[in-house]
């Protein structure tokens, strides 16, 4: 069998020659993340009113299509009336 290559041996003397887990420089944590007071009551209450008004959207859509389906039955309706007188 073949003996390492050079780019292997060249590797291999890298790691040999990097500095040892004894020598790595530790640094000070960084401070926690906070938000400025406040910042969460504002998005509780916005969250809130958008959940209102997507409610009230669906009631109004809910509202709409009842109205359309009734509407379209009277039309229907009126239209078999039509026929039926000529």
């Amino acid at each position: 069998m073949p003996g390492p290559s050079h780019k292997r041996k060249v590797r291999d003397e890298s790691v040999d020659s990097s500095p040892r887990a004894s020598k790595i420089k530790r640094h000070i944590s960084p401070p926690p993340i906070t938000r400025p007071g406040g910042q969460y009551e504002k998005h509780k209450k916005l969250s809130d009113q958008v959940a209102e008004l997507t409610l009230e959207f669906k009631s109004m859509k809910d509202d709409y299509d009842t109205l359309r389906r009734g509407l379209g039955v009277k039309i229907e309706h009126l239209e078999n009336k039509v026929e039926k007188h000529n």
